[in-house]
């Protein structure tokens, strides 16, 4: 049995892909993870995990946040027929009763082990951006996980894993407009605009917000006196 490995930190600056050609002249795939969804106001975290095989490359790899929705859609399709994902889901209540950090952490456990579990070949290695994920406990616990900074810069499968969480999230977040449309989630997806803020100014916390985070803005510090949104 292989011993216990903890996530290793590791810093930057170093070339790009430096873990994906490290798998890939192994002939081994590697896993990359992210989230979306960390700094929002409503709605849950979403995170993924995409199992890149041996030398899949495009450019449609880059951070989730600097392409277009179209782009992300079509990464999206790209990422669906060639590679595998799994992704994992936690509600605003869950980060209310854990914190944001430990929910995250949660999640992405839980969208790793859940890729693994569906396919039968495991990766040389793991990469994640920026989070201590930690497998003990689980059959994956050997499995070298790395994590750094500004991973989707840096690493094509973690930009892969940044799309496909940011897709599942912004569809999400499109559909809850229909149910609240007071709150214009299909613009902002529950991010700290001041659009998002004029509608809890107008109709207080729905039942998919963060209590926990809008507690903390300045004009909303008497959580207690908000009215929760039919």
């Amino acid at each position: 049995m292989k011993p216990l490995l903890p996530p290793f930190k590791v810093p930057l600056p170093f070339n790009k892909d430096h873990y994906e050609r490290l798998a890939w002249s192994q002939n081994k795939g590697i896993c990359g993870v992210d989230e979306v969804g960390r700094g929002c106001l409503a709605g849950p975290v979403v995170t993924a995990a995409v199992l890149l095989p041996p030398g899949i490359q495009t450019e449609l790899f880059k951070d989730s946040k600097i392409l277009s929705p179209a782009q992300r859609e079509h990464a999206f399709s790209y990422i669906s027929k060639n590679a595998v994902y799994s992704y994992a889901i936690m509600s605003n209540q869950e980060i209310d009763r854990y914190n944001i950090w430990q929910t995250t952490l949660k999640c992405m456990r839980r969208a790793i082990i859940q890729l693994f579990n569906c396919h039968s070949r495991l990766p040389e290695h793991i990469v994640v951006d920026a989070m201590p994920v930690s497998l003990v406990g689980s059959v994956y616990q050997s499995i070298p996980l790395y994590y750094f900074i500004k991973g989707e810069q840096h690493s094509s499968a973690i930009a892969a894993a940044s799309i496909i969480a940011k897709v599942i999230r912004d569809r999400m977040m499109v559909r809850m407009e229909h149910t609240l449309p007071g709150y214009k989630f299909g613009q902002h997806k529950g991010y700290s605009t001041q659009v998002h803020k004029a509608s809890l100014d107008l109709f207080g916390h729905s039942f998919i917000h963060r209590i926990s985070f809008i507690d903390h803005l300045p004009q909303f510090q008497n959580i207690s006196s908000l009215q929760i949104a039919d």
